[in-house]
């Protein structure tokens, strides 16, 4: 780049950011990359110490028609293929539960929708116009509840009740990365890089300025200045204060929805067993377990990686009350929630634990829709700020929010903003 220095600085080397360095890049725009952590990807983050790809992020592509992540993911050799995704429903003590395995559970609920009210007070308000003194009423309420927690990695009373779902629907399967999903930030990364584009990593941002040749950016003890940055920092990092920005840089609606919208968590527990498991692939729960008890939602993945693997999750209030636990504090608990389901289920031979919340550079998951925030918050990032700031990242994108193809779009969006 020479004396001139970069035209865009842009923050992050997760989907969007990376998205964003390669699309302007290969316009012709010189681009610095900073990532303060040692790898890309962000949210994004594929482990393959097992011999196989184990996502600790993002875990699949919603929806097949018309997705933009689908076409570079197989550039990418991700391999997106549909799921085992059959629902296995079980009665204490292993027994199948037949009403519960039968059940529609994509039906959609009446419930009331006003902003500011919770979603939690909307479900009761509903719930208590109806007989729930029929089999199975008690449970059909619990599980539903249970699915927006891990919906959205909060709890309903954090949830909106008239915006919490808002957003568009991808239609068609959702769809794994048989081949990884770290292979599409390493894709966009490539191609920004080949473009001639400089992405350092180890590089956390500590101050965004006024100065320089538009902002400076103060990171790992330098100072970068150019007239564009793209900011794809975590809506946690963001309300966590950690990043300084001069008074003026952020709009007033902006500087607002960085604390209106909320930061979900969920965590994942990843286990390995040397011998065949009693159940068959796709998801397995059980009316016993609660939402809030570590591995409430289970799925057995051996279609995925040709072994004897599952995935556990663990949402909102569970996923909290874990952070900061050992792997064994995590298996154990999770263990519990299993053995409801099958009581000889033995001790895993290996497991894998993430820990969004206490990941400097995440804080969190992924970004819903707090009691009293709306859209309009989502659209007041995703402007340009007047100072030659433009944020992008999945908790700026009003359509497809907490995605990665929302986060894809948003550093589309934002290269594009940038170039004119």
């Amino acid at each position: 780049m020479g004396n001139q220095g970069p035209d865009v600085i842009v923050i992050g080397a997760g989907i969007s950011g990376l998205a964003a360095a390669a699309t302007l890049a290969e316009a012709g725009a010189r681009v610095v990359v900073l990532e303060a952590s040692s790898r890309l990807g962000g949210r994004i983050r594929t482990d393959r110490a097992w011999g196989m790809p184990l996502e600790l992020g993002a875990q699949w592509i919603h929806g097949r028609e018309g997705n933009i992540a689908v076409e570079p993911a197989r550039k990418a050799g991700c391999d997106p293929s549909e799921s085992e995704d059959a629902g296995h429903w079980w009665r204490r003590g292993g027994a199948p539960d037949p009403m519960l395995n039968e059940r529609d559970w994509g039906r959609e609920y009446p419930y009331e929708r006003q902003r500011g009210l919770r979603l939690g007070q909307a479900q009761d308000r509903y719930e208590a116009k109806r007989d729930m003194s029929v089999e199975y009423g008690p449970y059909i309420t619990a599980v539903h509840r249970s699915q927006e927690v891990y919906e959205y990695g909060a709890e309903l009373d954090e949830l909106d009740s008239k915006f919490y779902d808002f957003g568009e629907e991808v239609k068609g399967d959702d769809l794994v990365l048989r081949g990884g999903y770290d292979l599409l930030p390493r894709l966009y990364a490539d191609r920004a890089k080949r473009a001639g584009a400089e992405v350092i990593l180890d590089s956390a941002v500590t101050a965004i300025r006024k100065g320089g040749r538009g902002l400076v950016v103060f990171s790992k003890g330098q100072e970068l200045s150019a007239p564009h940055v793209i900011c794809t920092l975590p809506l946690g990092v963001l309300q966590s204060g950690k990043v300084e920005f001069d008074p003026g840089l952020i709009g007033a609606h902006a500087k607002q929805a960085i604390q209106a919208l909320g930061m979900g968590l969920l965590d994942k527990v990843w286990l390995r067993w040397e011998t065949p498991l009693p159940m068959e692939p796709g998801w397995h729960s059980s009316q016993d377990i609660g939402a809030h008890d570590p591995g409430a939602e289970f799925f057995f993945a051996p279609d995925l990686t040709g072994n004897q693997v599952a995935l556990a999750f663990n949402a909102g209030k569970a996923a909290r009350s874990l952070a900061g636990k050992s792997p064994a504090e995590k298996v154990a608990g999770v263990m519990r929630s299993l053995r409801v389901m099958f009581p000889n289920l033995p001790d895993p031979s290996d497991a894998i634990c993430t820990d969004w919340l206490r990941d400097p550079f995440t804080l969190g998951g992924y970004s819903y829709y707090k009691v009293g925030s709306t859209p309009e918050d989502r659209a007041a990032l995703a402007e340009r700020q007047s100072s030659g700031l433009i944020f992008a990242g999945e908790h700026t994108d009003v359509d497809y929010p907490s995605t990665v193809h929302g986060a894809l779009a948003s550093g589309l969006r934002a290269a594009e903003m940038a170039l004119k």
